[in-house]
């Protein structure tokens, strides 16, 4: 067996700064129930974005990121009312809100705008199934929730939840990309 080589991370101080910008302007409740999501989202723009020329967009990937990550909380899941993020974004009420869905809509609205218009479809629609996935996993009353413990179930809801699309999106900015037929049979 060879050796294991571990990645090397740097820390980019930008992006940083980029975040806390953002993080400032929230009430001081999200960023502190946050912060531990804040740090996975810069972590994970830092090593699996980190060849995207724009520190924007890797900000916009890791705000995403905290939100997302969160929403995978249970106990965040229930508290903000998740299950109505879906039906909220297509009647377009979200917009107006403050709180903790109006903020990740505002994360997605942000994201969208560094891709190309077949990415930004996709991260929508990828996010509108990672919560409608959510819902499964945190359903506040799972007794009466139908449920299945078949393979085919469990891989259903874990490509609901999971998010994927987005996130093979997020590589293909359009800064650095053009077109989405060069990277459009990468998503399956």
């Amino acid at each position: 067996m060879g050796t294991l080589t571990r990645p090397k991370h740097t820390r980019d101080a930008d992006l940083e700064a980029g975040v806390q910008a953002i993080t400032r302007l929230w009430p001081s409740r999200f960023e502190q129930r946050l912060r531990r999501h804040i740090v996975t989202g810069i972590s994970l723009s830092e090593t699996a974005y980190a060849h995207i020329s724009s520190v924007e967009n890797r900000v916009a990937i890791a705000i995403y990121t905290a939100f997302a990550t969160a929403l995978d909380d249970p106990e965040i899941f229930e508290s903000v009312a998740a299950q109505d993020f879906c039906r909220s974004m297509v009647k377009d009420t979200i917009r107006s809100e403050s709180g903790f869905l109006g903020l990740f809509a505002k994360a997605v609205a942000d994201v969208q705008g560094f891709y190309s218009p077949f990415s930004a479809s996709s991260i929508v629609a990828s996010t509108l199934q990672f919560v409608q996935g959510e819902m499964i996993s945190n359903c506040p009353d799972n007794n009466n929730f139908v449920r299945s413990d078949t393979k085919e179930f469990l891989d259903y809801v874990r490509n609901l939840n999971g998010d994927g699309d987005a996130y093979a999106a997020f590589v293909w900015s359009k800064a650095d990309f053009s077109g989405h037929a060069s990277f459009v049979k990468t998503f399956p």
